[in-house]
């Protein structure tokens, strides 16, 4: 049977959950709800709360049964590493089974990027990753853009709130990635993210004033 980990990486508390460094969270929640599963169905383990599902997949014509992993590391972004490689031994997981959600300063609040394998683009929790495992796992990169403001730290703006715009825009891609997210499991991350941005166009297109 397929194996597949989702991971969002952020920071564990209350204080940082609205944050941009954590919408790798919001993605595995959004994921979570839209497979008709809560926050009570995640369990403490692996340093991260963690959960086990069956989703079913459609490949060739036929459908195919997948395990499927939803974390969030519990260890702050700069140890992800360790529950990232704890679940990989428990489960016998290989690089490729894992996609790792992150937020990402290169690209405009909203967009959505998926490829295996790369650079940790200076982001904490992948380079903790890619030092415990290597680097060849999947990457979901959604925008977050950079600050404005040229005297504001980089690591204190990604603690930051987004703004209502852009929260919008980034919670937008994370409902398109949910609602198409068996396409990862079956070698479409290109159509994937063609889908999610036809989507926002239509979007955008029916929420125009007239």
């Amino acid at each position: 049977m397929k194996q597949a980990a989702l991971i969002g990486l952020g920071n564990p508390g209350s204080q940082y959950a609205d944050t941009r460094h954590n919408i790798g969270f919001w993605a595995v929640d959004a994921i979570a709800s839209r497979l008709s599963l809560s926050s009570k169905d995640f369990q403490l383990k692996h340093h991260a709360h963690f959960l086990k599902t069956e989703i079913h997949i459609h490949m060739a014509g036929e459908e195919h049964d997948c395990t499927l992993f939803l974390m969030k590391p519990e260890t702050y972004m700069n140890l992800s590493g360790k529950s990232v490689q704890s679940l990989m031994t428990m489960f016998k997981l290989h690089p490729e089974d894992l996609y790792v959600i992150h937020d990402d300063l290169d690209l405009e609040p909203g967009k959505i990027r998926i490829k295996k394998g790369g650079g940790s683009g200076g982001h904490n929790g992948l380079k903790s990753i890619d030092e415990t495992i290597g680097p060849n796992y999947w990457r979901i990169r959604l925008g977050i853009g950079r600050s404005e403001n040229p005297h504001i730290p980089t690591e204190r703006y990604v603690l930051q709130r987004p703004s209502d715009e852009d929260a919008t825009a980034i919670q937008d891609t994370i409902n398109g990635l949910s609602e198409n997210i068996t396409m990862l499991f079956t070698n479409q991350a290109d159509k994937l993210m063609n889908k999610i941005a036809v989507q926002k166009q239509k979007q955008s297109i029916s929420s125009a004033p007239r």
